[in-house]
This record gives structure tokens, sequence and C-alpha cells, in this order.
């Protein structure tokens, strides 16, 4: 694999690639890998390139903390056992300083618990190792193709606010407010609020969830991950997460909102 840089000089763009450092303009998308193994990045790198991805490496936090700095990205790619500060931690961290970043966890680890912890802490997708690159390319745009909905043509978006209770989900702007002031709510979080609110009254079940979320397209998420995000929904919008009025399990089915 040929060589590369981790941190590039200013005013140049530089990604690994099996011909080495390439200039990153006409990238579709643009990612940071963060994980310690070079040779798996380089990898993975080889393969997003011919699939409009340029992926970037870091090999730790601090590096990751340096390219943020430097430059926009569209997409953290963040392996959960990481030298130093591992990659929980960072995501947790990221949720605050960049809440509006994509976030796929990546590990070695197949255990139901971090993929859940994941989650949790704020990641948008979850993939194990080893992974089909082909999955991951899959994963990564489709991921980048809902963060992107933010950034809609008016005329493309949706101007619905839906209501209830002392907050209202702004359809055109992604946005959750509380009597006025902006809640903080990740990708997968607000995909999942806009499908509930979309479809009030109605019995969903988890996989109905996950189809209109992707509106018919790959799902990057899974069962379990909408039953970890309604949990996290539940904390930010009900008066008591333990008896919910506007997210409800409908035993046997799913779940219904009832603004």
């Amino acid at each position: 694999m040929a060589s590369f840089e981790t941190i590039v000089p200013h005013g140049h763009t530089n990604v690994m690639t099996n011909d080495g450092l390439l200039n990153t303009e006409q990238a579709q998308i643009k990612v940071i890998f963060v994980d310690d193994d070079r040779a798996l990045v380089g990898l993975a790198a080889e393969f997003c390139k011919s699939h409009g991805i340029d992926v970037i490496w870091a090999g730790d936090a601090a590096v990751l903390e340096e390219l943020l700095a430097a430059r926009t990205v569209d997409l953290i790619l963040l392996d959960v056992g990481l030298p130093g500060e591992d990659g929980f931690s960072i995501c947790r961290r990221l949720r605050v300083t960049r809440p509006g970043l994509p976030i796929i966890v990546v590990s070695g680890r197949t255990d139901d618990m971090d993929r859940i912890l994941g989650l949790e802490l704020g990641a948008d997708d979850y993939i194990t190792k080893p992974f089909v690159p082909r999955e991951l390319v899959a994963r990564i745009r489709s991921l980048h193709r809902r963060s992107q909905l933010h950034t809609m043509a008016p005329a493309q978006a949706a101007t619905e606010c839906v209501p209830f209770g002392q907050f209202e989900l702004d359809l055109g702007r992604r946005e959750l407010r509380r009597q006025g002031e902006p809640q903080p709510l990740t990708n997968a979080e607000y995909d999942l609020l806009a499908v509930l609110c979309q479809n009030p009254g109605q019995a969903l079940s988890r996989a109905e969830i996950l189809n209109l979320i992707e509106d018919g397209g790959e799902s990057t998420a899974s069962e379990r991950g909408i039953d970890v995000t309604i949990v996290k929904l539940r904390k930010l919008i009900e008066d008591e997460p333990k008896s919910p009025k506007y997210i409800k399990t409908v035993w046997g089915i799913g779940y219904i909102f009832t603004p």
C-alpha cells in the first residue's frame, strides 16, 4: 500500500488511495476514518475512492481534532478500540461539540451492548469488523444522504411544524424546539421522531419505521437501534419517560405517537 500522511499542510487536501496522495476537491463525500489500524483504513480507502468517497486517516483522538480544525468533512468513521481516548468517549464529546456531524461507530466486537452503547452516546450507525467494503460504502452513502436533508432547498423541504406539548418539530428545518428554543437531536433521533410525527395515532412496527426512515431504500439502522433511539427521545420530550404520553409502546406491534 502506498504511503500517506495524516495531517496535511494548510491549503492542501490529501487522501489515501492506492495511487498515494490525491487532491479531494472533486470528491462527493469526505470521510475521516479514526482507527489505529493503518492497513485496514488503507484498504477501505482504496475501495471507497472508486465509489466517490475520499477517506482521510486519523490514528487517534488528537489527530482527529487537528483534522476537524483544518477542514470540513461529511462523516466520521470511529473505531471503538483506540489508543488513549476510546471511540465511545470521542463519540460522546463530538455530540456536544459537533452535534450535526454524522458518526458511524466501527468495532471488532459483536456484543450487542457495544452497539447499544454506541447508539446511546449519539452514533448514527454501527458496523462491525470485518466489514464488507460494499456494505461500508452503502452505509456511508445512506447516512450522508439523510444528513444532506439539513441543506435541502426550501422548495424541496417540508414546511410543516408538528406541535405537541411544549414542543414543536419543524420538518423544514429538521429542528425540534421546546418553547421556541432548539433542542439537540442526532440525525437518527430526528429521523425517527419525524416518522412518528408524520404518522400520528398510527401504531408502527419497527420494520415499518425503518422502511419509512429510509423511504423504501436500504436501512442502515436496526430494529434494536429503534428501541435505543426511542429511549433517548423519551428522555428528551417526556415528563415521565417511564410513563410516556407522546411516544407509547404498543405491545406486540411497535410504537405510536399521540400528540
